[in-house]
Formats: structure tokens, sequence, C-alpha cells
């Protein structure tokens, strides 16, 4: 299991969130929410997403974790990050605002590779889905992220993120 923080984009705004549990959907079942919720974290980022209904199943697992803890239903952070191009395609054709605070993010790293383009800003493949990600969150209400490794600078990552209109970066641990 891994944990990340949520930095707002713009250093200067105080909208953080700190550890976050990011895995895959799969691994985030109602038990392992319940422990992480229990001990501190303050919500979770589904990894591999196949599109915004892994959101929906996210939000409703965080649902019964809180009630199982008794707290109230919506109060954790639930967010994605899609898994292909198929998937970015897909959030970006939702039109259905989630119920939670939530968030929509891309792991450029990972889409790159996926798609066998180069990773950074050169690959108009990854440059498309930076802007679908954006405004698929954008329409939905929610927050849009990207996803930066341990070993990035950060600083420059919240810059970037910042200019391309994504309001956050996930710094995963």
């Amino acid at each position: 299991m891994r944990y990340g923080q949520l930095l707002a984009s713009s250093p200067t705004e105080s909208r953080d969130v700190s550890d976050l549990i990011v895995d895959s959907l799969d691994s985030l079942d109602v038990e392992t929410l319940v422990a992480a919720l229990d001990t501190g974290a303050a919500g979770a980022i589904a990894t591999d997403a196949a599109g915004p209904e892994d959101l929906d199943r996210l939000a409703a697992r965080l649902d019964v974790a809180e009630s199982m803890l008794n707290r109230a239903a919506g109060t954790a952070v639930a967010g994605i990050v899609p898994a292909d191009a198929a998937a970015v395609l897909a959030c970006a054709r939702a039109t259905a605002r989630p119920a939670r605070a939530s968030a929509i993010g891309l792991d450029e790293g990972k889409l790159a590779a996926r798609l066998g383009v180069a990773a950074g800003g050169g690959a108009a493949a990854v440059a498309s889905a930076r802007g679908l990600v954006v405004l698929a969150a954008g329409a939905a209400g929610v927050t849009a992220f990207t996803v930066v490794g341990p070993d990035e600078d950060v600083r420059a990552a919240r810059e970037a993120a910042a200019r391309e209109g994504f309001a956050a970066v996930l710094v995963v641990r």
C-alpha cells in the first residue's frame, strides 16, 4: 500500500490533503479503507481506473468504510487516475458530477509507457490527455491533478501543473 499527498499546484494555496491511500481499485476494498481511514488517511486515490464508474465504486466503498467508523458519509476524498487512453476518453465523456469531493488525475509517465511514446511534454497523445483530464475534472466540478513520483522535483511539478490547468499534484511516496 502506498500513500500520497495531494498538494495544491500553487504553493500559496492551502488546500493540501495529506495521507491519501494510493492503490489499484481492486486493492482498495472496504476493510483496507476502514483501516486506512482509522489510522488518519484523508481518503483514497484509485490508480488504473477504467473510467468514471470506478470513481463511483470507490466512493461507494468509502461510504461503507465511513459508516463502519461512525463518520459522516462523503467526508473522505475519492479520486481516480485513468489507466489508459480509453479511460481518459471515458472520463472526458462523463457528465455526471460525483456525490462527494473527488478528483481526477493523470499519471503521464504511466500513460506514455502504455502508449509507447516518450514521456514528458513532447508527445501529442500525452498532451491531449492532459487537456482532457483538466476538461473532464472541470466539467464534473472536481479537482484535476497530476501524479508526481518521489524522485521528481515537486516544486517544478507544481509550477508545470498550474500552467497546464491542474489544481493539484499527487506526490506518491
